[in-house]
């Protein structure tokens, strides 16, 4: 997902996941809850905070890994 903004990313159709927020590695600690309408753009080494069941989470990792 590196240069893709939050907003563009249906999580909802990958898996029942729940993305709270981001921590941008160019701001810092400093971290956007998803809520709060800022549409960030993920860059490599970004941390997405993310909310789901095991099984869903173990497939969105794949997926994510294979971008």
């Amino acid at each position: 997902y590196d240069g893709v903004y939050l907003k563009d990313i249906d999580f909802k159709n990958k898996d029942e996941i729940i993305i709270l927020g981001i921590q941008d590695k160019e701001i810092g600690d400093n971290f956007i809850f998803y809520s709060s309408g800022i549409n960030h753009k993920i860059d490599a080494g970004d941390t997405i905070v993310i909310l789901g069941i095991k099984e869903d989470l173990i497939s969105f990792n794949k997926n994510i890994n294979t971008k």
